[in-house]
C-alpha cells in the first residue's frame, strides 16, 4: 500500500526511490510482468498490485527499487513500520482506490502461460 501511494502522492515529475525490506514486493515490482502473464489469477491482493504497478507506470520518471534489511536500525525502514502499525490499529480503514486506469488493466492471461491448473483456478 505505502508503495502505491507514494506513486500517488510524491510529485510526477520526481523520481523516487523505493526502499523496503520485503523481498516478497520487491519481486512483483520488478517482475510485473509475471503476473500480468498469468492475469494475476491466484494472486493474493491482485488488486493492490495491479493498481500499484499501474501507479508506478503511470509516473514519467524514473522509480527505483532498493532492498533494505528490516529491523536494522535503517531510519526510513523504522518509521515505515511504525506507520504501518499506526494504520493495522486504526478503527476504520482509509480508502484505497484499486481501480487502474482502463489503459493500464490487464485482462486475462497470456494462453502461453495457461496450464491447467491455473485455468482451474480461474474458473
Amino acid at each position: 500500500v505505502a508503495v502505491k501511494i507514494a506513486a500517488e502522492v510524491i510529485n510526477p515529475e520526481t523520481a523516487m526511490t523505493i526502499e523496503t525490506d520485503s523481498k516478497y514486493v520487491l519481486e512483483l515490482l520488478r517482475n510485473p510482468h509475471k503476473l500480468e502473464d498469468k492475469g494475476f489469477i491466484d494472486t493474493s491482493n491482485a488488486k493492490l498490485i495491479q493498481s500499484t504497478i499501474a501507479s508506478l507506470r503511470l509516473r514519467p520518471t524514473q522509480t527505483l527499487l532498493k532492498w533494505v534489511k528490516g529491523h536494522n536500525g535503517h531510519e526510513w525502514n523504522e518509521g515505515a513500520d511504525l506507520l504501518a502499525k499506526e494504520a493495522v490499529r486504526k478503527e476504520k480503514a482509509s480508502y484505497i482506490n484499486l481501480h487502474p486506469p482502463r489503459t493500464l488493466h490487464v485482462t486475462g492471461a497470456k494462453l502461453s502461460t495457461m496450464t491447467q491448473a491455473l485455468a482451474y483456478k480461474a474458473i
